[in-house]
């Protein structure tokens, strides 16, 4: 599993990040026995994603983030595009 991430301030209140982001298994060989389909463990789920994210400070303590992601590179995982919105709360 691996996560990177670059990113600058463009504002006083506005980070600009471009993340890349990943899992490779262990091993790609398949199992010496059936272990069902316990998906993320041993499943040998691949995959690589990118994209940009923008954290926007609102408020003294608060700030909201968005992310869009795109995955490829991928095996036993549908391709498609991630969105995700967080908040947070730093004093």
């Amino acid at each position: 599993m691996y996560n990177r991430q670059i990113g600058c301030n463009v504002a006083r209140r506005l980070l600009f990040a471009a993340n890349l982001r990943g899992v490779e298994p262990y091993t790609k060989a398949p199992p010496g026995v059936p272990i069902g389909s316990p998906v993320g463990v041993s499943d040998r789920v691949t995959y690589t994603s990118y994209g940009p994210t923008a954290i926007v400070k609102v408020g003294r303590d608060w700030a909201l983030q968005l992310d869009v992601d795109e995955a490829f590179n991928t095996r036993n995982l549908a391709v498609g595009t991630v969105f995700r919105v967080g908040v947070a709360f730093a004093r």
